[in-house]
């Protein structure tokens, strides 16, 4: 699950970044047909003429920007998608946080849950078994160190 959550959020970013490159594309073949169009030759001699600026009202080629929405359109459906999967690897518990109320109930236990994107997010917690060690700080004290151990998170 976790490789089709990075699977469709690379689908997404790439349908983005090609509707942003199509658009850059676009405006350069607009920008160099409109200089290539602006040459003049003579007409004796076919050499070029001193480049006199020449305007045009419109941009020469078309700039395709309804392509350009509709693959941005289609890849917000893929993020949205990968951002409402959570997974709870194990030895962790989850918590549902919502933008608008807060920690939500109930416990996210080890494996995959939907959540709704970009308004709720998980907080993943630690429950395996910690354990810790402590020295004394006397000499007499330190011969009788112990590790303790201490359950965290539950």
């Amino acid at each position: 699950m976790l490789v089709l959550k990075y699977l469709l959020a690379i689908v997404g970013i790439g349908l983005f970044g090609s509707s942003g490159a199509l658009l850059v594309y676009d405006i350069y073949l607009s920008s160099q047909l409109r200089r290539l169009l602006g040459r003049r030759r003579d007409k004796t001699t076919g050499e070029l003429l001193p480049e006199d600026p020449v305007e045009f009202s419109r941009p020469l080629a078309p700039v395709r920007w309804g392509l350009a929405q509709r693959l941005a359109a289609a890849g917000v459906l893929p993020l949205l998608i990968a951002f409402s999967i959570a997974i709870v690897p194990d030895g962790f518990a989850g918590v549902r946080v919502s933008q608008i109320w807060g920690a939500r109930p109930g416990t996210l236990y080890p494996g995959v849950h939907l959540v709704t994107p970009l308004v709720d997010s998980v907080e993943l917690y630690d429950t395996r078994e910690q354990v810790y060690t402590t020295a004394a700080s006397s000499p007499r004290l330190r011969q009788r160190s112990s590790p303790w151990r201490a359950r965290h998170g539950g």
